[in-house]
């Protein structure tokens, strides 16, 4: 399987900074009690910041034709969203 060169693999790991910033105030807002009301936002906000690495490395994937790379990072990325919409928790919590 092709992968995708290490140049712009390490060019593309930066993308994830908004997350880790994001993860470590919601974090931090939660254990210090800040009143950021993270709860409400966090997930909404991880969401997004998460969605610029992924799209930045489907465009990597798809230009230099890795097509099992592009393969996994859709499926994670599909697994990823799913937990985050707490899809798989209302599948076994049943509705009262």
């Amino acid at each position: 399987m092709k992968q995708i060169d290490k140049k712009t693999e390490r060019r593309l790991r930066w993308l994830f900074l908004p997350c880790v910033v994001i993860a470590i105030i919601i974090v931090l807002d939660l254990l210090l009690g800040w009143n950021l009301h993270a709860e409400s936002w966090g997930n909404t906000a991880l969401m997004i910041a998460l969605a610029i690495p992924l799209l930045a490395y489907c465009i990597v994937s798809i230009r230099q034709k890795c097509w099992g790379v592009l393969a996994f990072i859709l499926i994670i990325a599909t697994i990823t969203y799913l937990n985050m919409a707490n899809v798989f928790v209302n599948l076994l919590v049943p509705n009262t």
